[in-house]
């Protein structure tokens, strides 16, 4: 699995870094992620919005989204989607600011 800080998603990657299936959305910042193989969960660390997605592997989809406290000022906060939004900063989607 790969996370897209600037997409708001994780990929899945083939051992020869192929895509396998659609992205899947989680919270704003992707950047941290864990499997759990025996409970078949992915744990995405959602760093702009300080929140941990919880990820069903079965089904490919977000089945929750926790959040934490997060000290940063509101400013820096809410300029973030402004600079690494790749949807919104990119024609293709792919590169932020």
């Amino acid at each position: 699995f790969v996370a897209g800080l600037g997409s708001n998603n994780v990929i899945e990657i083939d051992g020869n870094g192929a895509r396998i299936g659609t992205p899947i959305a989680v919270g704003q910042g992707p950047a941290g992620l864990v499997v759990d193989g025996t409970r078949q969960r992915l744990y995405v660390w959602n760093h702009f919005e300080a929140s941990l997605s919880t990820v069903d592997l079965a089904t490919r989809a977000e089945t929750s989204r926790l959040a934490a406290f997060d000290p940063l000022p509101a400013a820096i906060r809410a300029g973030r989607p402004l600079l690494y939004d790749t949807h919104r900063t990119s024609g293709t989607g792919h590169v932020s600011c």
